[in-house]
């Protein structure tokens, strides 16, 4: 998270933009869809608590710096363990617990946990990145038809592209 503080567009800080063509296309899909849905309302909640965890790790600079330090020394061997263990021991203590809604049998299992957790973790920097493009929590409520806008035209972009390096499975 550090070492990305100078740069100033999405292109310098991810290396193949195209490979977030699903996550662009879902994204578009769930804010169209009606806000009073339950999967509307869980999102938004995820939502919300990540930018809060982003805001509370902007604010303190001794978790910002042991984040960076830890994301530079995980071993690609254990990825997703070790990114949930970064969440839980770094960014978790930070506020309040989330609630993640699901099946109590997948979500007991410490492999379900662990990759909520790494997800968790992306989405946190995702976060970051949302708000060093300028990004605000509010903008997700009252700028929502320019936001799709803006993931149609990124979307279009990435379907024309023909992601040479994109991989959907």
């Amino acid at each position: 998270i550090n070492s990305t503080r100078a740069e100033s567009s999405v292109e310098k800080i991810f290396e193949y933009p195209e490979n977030y063509r699903i996550g662009a296309k879902s994204i578009t899909a769930l804010l169209k869809t009606h806000s009073d849905s339950t999967a509307h309302q869980d999102i938004h909640n995820y939502s919300r608590h990540l930018l809060l965890l982003g805001s509370h790790l902007r604010k303190n600079k001794r978790a910002t710096a042991e984040l960076g330090k830890q994301l530079l020394s995980v071993p690609t061997s254990d990825e997703v363990n070790q990114l949930a263990n970064i969440y839980e021991n770094i960014l978790a203590p930070l506020v309040a617990p989330i609630y993640i809604y699901g099946e109590r049998e997948l979500l007991e299992q410490s492999s379900t946990a662990a990759n909520i957790r790494s997800m968790l973790l992306a989405g946190v920097r995702f976060s970051w990145l949302w708000h060093q493009m300028g990004g605000r929590g509010w903008h997700l409520s009252l700028r929502k038809r320019f936001i799709i806008k803006r993931l149609e035209l990124l979307t279009g972009i990435l379907i024309q592209s023909g992601g040479t390096h994109y991989n959907e499975q």
